[in-house]
């Protein structure tokens, strides 16, 4: 796996993605970022928004974050 820094956005969704299935959480890509992916990057957005699915608890969010060195 590359580093995090050497992603490309869709890469870093994907990875944070994979990391909050594991632990039962479902999201969806939204918000500019799913423009930037669907519009081949014709639109530049500098976040992710990634939307849960199902009610999830934040503590199990925010723990799967600080694994990935996020606080």
């Amino acid at each position: 796996m590359k580093p995090i820094r050497e992603m490309s956005q869709i890469e870093v969704a994907a990875y944070v993605q994979t990391h909050l299935q594991a632990q039962g959480v479902s999201v969806i890509l939204s918000g500019g970022a799913s423009v930037a992916f669907y519009s081949d990057n014709q639109y530049v957005s500098a976040d992710l928004d990634l939307v849960c699915t199902l009610f999830t608890k934040q503590r199990i969010i925010e723990e799967v974050m600080h694994t990935l060195g996020r606080s």
